[in-house]
């Protein structure tokens, strides 16, 4: 038989070993849609420097932010009307939108699957999850309402923060064969992005109109049409990461080689949505889709950077509570 003391010092070891092996810092990863927007600049050569600027390199990432500002844009998941004065609503809310996943801006411009570039890596459709308070008000004008909220792009570090103001220009004539109609305008800011600096702004109009079911449930569908204003401005990006400059000295590549994409004109999709909202006491339930148009519509020009956008398609529900 092994001794007390073999034994406590037996047990002492595993238990460090075991100790050790939770504190251990896991490996450090990028998620397949954190933003690799070096990838875009071509590398430079011996004694050059990297050049963003080639229109070409500037299209692809308009293009990826284009698309993945749609992805991460205010949704509408709310009707017409507002939820009243003394109301208050919180809800949990996940959506679904489309990219061009095969496009060439996102092959490189994104981690991708284990740092490995391919449509394998890049799903071509990604997900949202986001929660949002909102509260009715009289001032300034009444029938007011305001909202924040916050959105998480999976399998991302990215995140957004959003608010909104809502005017119900007219309401509540639910008896009436006339619709409610409202306009609202949003504000994003994206953050866990420290290669771009993105900015929102969202304007959109709606209609809804409220029917009873049973005494017990109110239907209200809801169409619109909105424009979205993505503000996007680059920062500085390491495009010779895996080289050590300390190590080979003068002659090596990654000396003044960072890089910054130049400030574009803010890009501008339309879009029109469509939806419906069931309440049941104080349980709301709501769907809709959001079809968000590709990119410049309109002759972009000789000097002007296109956005390749491709049309997007949005579906999103949500579940919460209306007092």
């Amino acid at each position: 038989m092994r001794s007390p003391t073999r034994r406590w010092l037996t047990g002492v070891l595993l238990v460090g070993g075991l100790s050790a092996g939770i504190l251990a810092p896991a490996p450090a990863h990028a998620d397949v849609l954190d933003l690799q927007l070096q990838r875009l600049v071509p590398p430079p050569v011996m004694g050059g420097f990297a050049d963003p600027t080639a229109p070409a390199v500037q299209a692809m990432y308009r293009q990826l932010v284009s698309e993945l500002s749609v992805a991460i844009a205010p949704k509408i998941l709310t009707t017409a009307d507002t939820i009243g004065y003394s109301g208050f609503q919180f809800s949990f809310d996940a959506s679904f939108t489309n990219i061009n996943n095969t496009a060439q801006a996102w092959q490189q411009g994104v981690e991708g699957k284990n740092g490995a570039q391919g449509t394998a890596g890049i799903p071509n459709m990604v997900t949202t999850f986001s929660v949002y308070a909102r509260k009715g008000i009289w001032l300034p004008l009444p029938s007011f309402e305001i909202g924040a909220g916050a959105t998480k792009l999976m399998q991302s570090d990215i995140f957004a923060v959003q608010v909104y103001g809502k005017f119900a220009l007219h309401e509540g004539f639910h008896d009436w064969p006339i619709p409610s109609l409202a306009v609202r305008g949003s504000g994003l800011r994206v953050m866990g992005a420290s290669q771009i600096d993105l900015t929102m702004a969202q304007i959109d109009a709606e209609i809804s109109k409220s029917f009873g079911l049973g005494g017990t449930v109110t239907l209200t569908p809801y169409i619109g049409a909105a424009v979205l204003l993505i503000i996007a401005r680059g920062q500085v990006l390491d495009t010779t990461p895996a080289v050590d400059s300390y190590k080979l000295g003068p002659s090596s590549l990654d000396l003044n080689n960072n890089a910054v994409f130049p400030n574009q004109d803010t890009i501008v999709r339309y879009r029109v949505f469509g939806g419906f909202r069931l309440q049941y006491s104080v349980l709301v339930l709501t769907a809709d889709f959001i079809f968000t148009g590709h990119g410049d519509y309109f002759n972009a020009g000789e000097t002007k950077i296109p956005d390749n956008a491709i049309n997007q398609y949005t579906t999103s529900v949500s579940a919460g509570l209306l007092f």
